[in-house]
């Protein structure tokens, strides 16, 4: 079976800090926290498609309190090598993207979290106990299509944690090309 993120319980990978006993091969958890009409849902459904693609047992849940634009909403991704489907006991790797929401899920975060978030919102982070990975993503975006930027700043989470989690290109480019 492919490996998304492996733990030899060295503690060599950002997840490995929070499973520092054993080997951990395909069982985390992903949340991207997003606001409702931002194109969100495409962006997730890549990257679940995508580790499907690979072989990886994966499920995927939205959380939205409303359909109203704008408002929150939560992507919830577990992999699990047992094909679990419920949302899992934590949160292994942070997407931080909407800045509504963005202190009470920083806050919920246990320590050794991996935390990607959008560089252009200009909110706190003061956690130095997760593992804090910036992008610029609204200005790469806006540098590619100001029309288009606040949907295209998504895809830039897809390709940091694709990269993160050694997903193939190859795989990405057939899930967006659906």
């Amino acid at each position: 079976m492919p490996s998304l993120c492996e733990d030899t319980g060295g503690g060599n990978s950002a997840l490995g800090t929070k499973r520092a006993m054993g080997r951990t091969v395909n069982d985390f958890v992903i949340n991207v926290a997003t606001a409702n009409g931002t194109g969100s849902q495409s962006s997730n459904l890549i990257l679940m498609h995508s580790m499907f693609e690979m072989g990886v047992p994966v499920s995927g849940k939205n959380l939205f309190p409303s359909n109203i634009s704008g408002l929150p909403t939560w992507f919830i991704i577990r992999a699990n090598d047992e094909g679990y489907q419920a949302p899992g006991d934590g949160v292994d790797i942070q997407v931080l993207m909407n800045k509504d929401t963005w202190i009470a899920d920083l806050e919920k975060l246990e320590a050794g979290t991996v935390v990607v978030y959008n560089e252009d919102v200009k909110l706190p982070l003061e956690r130095d106990d997760c593992f804090l990975l910036g992008m610029p993503m609204t200005k790469m975006a806006r540098g590619i299509s100001p029309r288009l930027a606040r949907l295209m700043a998504n895809m830039y989470y897809v390709g940091a944690l694709a990269h993160l989690l050694e997903i193939e290109d190859s795989v990405i480019q057939k899930a967006v090309e659906g």
